[in-house]
């Protein structure tokens, strides 16, 4: 991945209140449970809900039917989950349900 960035805007969960939107850098695609495609992204803030700092967040589109390419060109809203604590991943890895937390909503969008 060429150190491209976002922003995700966070719709949910409500009682979020850092950042909004959230810098991200993009680290790559993994493969989570059930096949599923995601983009692997890092953060450097620290996500309130979680009794430790979160540093890497995996995203997917939230409507069926949108790919997970789109999300790395354009607007697009993503569910997301964040990676456990002590576990970290690099680009082409695979996850499962137990090395991450489901988070909330929002909406990725390229800054550069």
């Amino acid at each position: 991945m060429d150190n491209k960035t976002h922003f995700i805007e966070i719709y949910e969960p409500y009682d979020y209140s850092g950042q909004n939107p959230l810098p991200v850098e993009a680290l790559g695609m993994v493969q989570g449970p059930g096949k599923t495609e995601y983009y692997l992204l890092r953060t450097e803030l620290h996500l309130n809900n979680f009794t430790q700092p979160v540093c890497q967040l995996i995203v997917n589109p939230r409507y069926q039917g949108d790919k997970v390419t789109k999300l790395i060109e354009s607007q697009t809203t993503v569910g997301i989950s964040c990676l456990k604590s002590g576990i970290l991943i690099k680009a082409g890895d695979s996850v499962s349900y137990a090395d991450i937390s489901y988070w909330g909503v929002g909406k990725i969008s390229p800054a550069n």
